[in-house]
C-alpha cells in the first residue's frame, strides 16, 4: 500500500520476531557493549535479539571496522543482504575501555533503531534557509510531531532550523521512541521492567489525534492494521503534500496517502534529501529485496 512512499511498515520485522545477529569482528569489550544496550529497545516491544555464532544463521551482521563510520540497513531489509556482507557498522567503538561512553551509547542505540525500522528524526528546514525550504515534502520523521530528544534525531545547524540553539544529540531512547516500539511491536502485556508502558500510554505519548487512537485500539489484535493506521497518521502529519487531501480529516483509518504528481515518488524525494545533506540514504534500485536503503549516522 505504501510502495511509493517512505519505507515505513514494510521494513518492520514480524511482531514477536527473534532477530539474530552476528559479530563479524571486534573483541569482547566492543561486543559486550552492544549486548548490554539492546534491552533499551526490546523491553518496550515484542521483539528480541539473539546472538548467533555463525554468519549464515544471522539476519544482522555487525562490523566494528574503523573508518567505516556508523550505519545500518533499514529493518527487515537486512535479511536480503549476502551472508558475508555486514548490515551494520559501528566504527569507533573503543576496544579497550569497558565503560560505554555517551557517544558509543548513542551510536549503538541509533543504529539498532534503524535495524528495527526507524528512520532519522529530522528538523524541518526554514524557507529562508540555504538550501531552500523542504518543510513537509522532504523531511523525514517517525512520529506525528518532531521529537528532538529521540535517539533517532539527526541534528541540523541552527541556521537551517531557525531555533536559537544547537539541539544536542540524545544518548538514550526517548519516550517517543518507546511509544513507537509499544505501538508497532505490541506486547500482550507490558514487560516487567516497564510495567506502565501500556498501549494506551504509548498512544498518549505519541500525541496521535483522537480518531487514530481509537482506530489503533480497536485494531489491537491486528498488528498489521495497527502499523498502517499509525503510519497513515504520520504521513498526514509529517508529509502533508504527499496526501491527496492534506487539509481534510480522515474518514477511515486506512486511507493511506499516495504521492501526488508534483512530488513524484517517495524514493525521488528521499534522493533530494541526500543531495541537500539531510542524511545520506542509499536508495533501493529494485525495491525490497533489491539494493535497499542503508542509513548513515
Amino acid at each position: 500500500m505504501l510502495g511509493c512512499s517512505p519505507p515505513f511498515p514494510g521494513y518492520l520485522w514480524p511482531n514477536g520476531a527473534t532477530i539474530t545477529y552476528f559479530f563479524m569482528d571486534g573483541n569482547d569489550v566492543q561486543q559486550d557493549k552492544v549486548r548490554r544496550l539492546l534491552p533499551q529497545w526490546t523491553v518496550y516491544g515484542s521483539v528480541q535479539f539473539l546472538e548467533v555464532l555463525h554468519t549464515e544463521d544471522s539476519s544482522i551482521r555487525i562490523t566494528f571496522t574503523n573508518g567505516e563510520g556508523s550505519w545500518s540497513y533499514l529493518g527487515s531489509d537486512c535479511e536480503f543482504r549476502k551472508n558475508d556482507e555486514p548490515t551494520m557498522s559501528l566504527g569507533g567503538i573503543d576496544h579497550e575501555q569497558s565503560n560505554i561512553s555517551k557517544c558509543e551509547q548513542r551510536n549503538i542505540l541509533h543504529e539498532f533503531g534503524h535495524a528495527l525500522g526507524l528512520l532519522h528524526e529530522n528538523h524541518p528546514i526554514l524557507k529562508h534557509a540555504k538550501p531552500p525550504d523542504f518543510r513537509g515534502r522532504y523531511f523525514l520523521g517517525n512520529y506525528a510531531q518532531l521529537d528532538i530528544t529521540s535517539i533517532m534525531y539527526f541534528p541540523l545547524p541552527r541556521e537551517l532550523t531557525g531555533v536559537s540553539y544547537d539541539v544536542p544529540l540524545s544518548d538514550s531512547v526517548s519516550d517517543m521512541d518507546k511509544a513507537y516500539m509499544v505501538i508497532n511491536y505490541p506486547r500482550a502485556e507490558p514487560h516487567p521492567d516497564a510495567p506502565d508502558w501500556t498501549l494506551e500510554k504509548a498512544l498518549q505519548v505519541a500525541s496521535l489525534p483522537d480518531d487514530y487512537r481509537t482506530w489503533i485500539l480497536e485494531s489491537r489484535h491486528n498488528v498489521e492494521a495497527m502499523r498502517y493506521i499509525f503510519f497513515d497518521c504520520i504521513l498526514r502529519e509529517r508529509y502533508p503534500t504527499w496526501t491527496k487531501s492534506p487539509d481534510s480529516s480522515p474518514t477511515s483509518p486506512l486511507v493511506i496517502a499516495q504521492p501526488n504528481e508534483q512530488s513524484g515518488d517517495g524514493f525521488t524525494d528521499i534522493r533530494v534529501i541526500e543531495r541537500v545533506g539531510l542524511g545520506a540514504v542509499k536508495l533501493p534500485e529494485t525495491g525490497k529485496g533489491g539494493k535497499g536503503p542503508r542509513i548513515w549516522y
